[in-house]
């Protein structure tokens, strides 16, 4: 049995948004909060200051996808022109790109550590 493709929400979320401009939103909110947070580990000596770095930047991108991500969901919703299918396409593209910055992040940290281990052990 196959399904329809024109599944439609008729759900009134409001005036569509613009998803670039609620992404910069998104980075820069999750950004000032990541800051602050990394900042009290690095004050705390929990995290040396290059991590807080990383994490804050990585914390700020991840942060703008998943606003991105949830304004793109909202507009199909909300678009009578638009299928259930679409809104979770929007879904789906948000959810790969934060795995893979996370597990991109986490690659590139492992790198550095073993980077710096070895430096440190010359």
């Amino acid at each position: 049995m196959m399904m329809p493709s024109n599944i439609n929400f008729n759900l009134d979320t409001g005036t569509q948004r613009h998803i670039l401009g609620h992404a910069i939103s998104g980075a820069i909110a999750v950004g000032v909060v990541s800051s602050v947070n990394n900042a009290k580990k690095v004050k705390e000596e929990k995290l040396q200051k290059k991590e807080a770095i990383r994490n804050t930047i990585k914390d700020s991108i991840i942060g703008g996808v998943a606003t991105a991500t949830a304004i793109s969901v909202t507009n199909n919703i909300g678009n009578p022109n638009k299928s259930l299918f679409q809104a979770l396409g929007s879904l789906a593209i948000g959810l790969g790109a934060i795995y893979t910055i996370e597990k991109s992040a986490a690659i590139q940290n492992e790198k550095l550590l073993i980077k710096e281990n070895k430096e440190e052990n010359e």
